[in-house]
């Protein structure tokens, strides 16, 4: 597969199903700890604790909002940028990599909110 014929579309979207359930379930999870975060919700930690707050909805959304603009990045990039059209000539090693990208970022927000949540119990 070339670089020009890599397409976006329903075939690609299909395979990545899973992908595309964890972006959901990134986005619930948002919308489940948005209610029990606190109002200056911690951002960023350290060792000694949270060194960043910020509204409550960042510390609920942020990271599944990075996961959703990583995940459209590693979609459209081969298409728009020369050094990723290599990306299209493996395409299972492409979407591995999305998925990848998306679970580490799903990880990522569920042990900040862990954080959070337990952290002002």
């Amino acid at each position: 597969m070339s670089g020009a014929s890599y397409r976006v579309d329903a075939n690609l979207l299909k395979g990545d199903w899973w992908i595309l359930l964890l972006l959901v379930f990134d986005i619930g999870l948002g919308l489940w700890a948005l209610p029990r975060m606190p109002a200056q919700a911690p951002l960023i930690w350290s060792a000694g604790g949270p060194r960043l707050f910020g509204p409550a909805w960042a510390g609920a959304f942020w990271p599944a909002i990075v996961a959703v603009l990583a995940y459209l990045y590693q979609l459209v990039g081969p298409l728009t940028i020369k050094k990723m059209a290599v990306m299209a000539a493996h395409p299972s090693a492409h979407r591995k990599l999305r998925g990848l990208l998306v679970a580490a970022l799903t990880f990522f927000q569920m042990a900040m909110i862990y954080m959070t949540l337990s952290y002002y119990v």
